[in-house]
């Protein structure tokens, strides 16, 4: 994607969205539930792994990058 002069992966995007729901849903949802509830685990881990595929692919794709 282009914005201006500038050349973003799509991944870019995906990681920032995805990251900012997984911190809002930690910040704001999270405090008041059982943290070590079956669930709770697996949407933690679940949102953690997710972010780190997308972060890991926008920079994998960025890298990769002509000049």
């Amino acid at each position: 994607m282009k914005l201006g002069k500038l050349l973003f992966p799509r991944y870019f995007f995906y990681a920032v969205f995805s990251t900012t729901f997984y911190a809002a849903f930690l910040a704001v949802i999270m405090p008041g539930l059982n943290w070590l509830a079956r669930e709770n685990l697996f949407i933690i881990t679940f949102g953690a792994v997710v972010c780190a595929v997308f972060w890991y692919e926008a920079y994998r794709m960025w890298s990769l990058r002509p000049y």
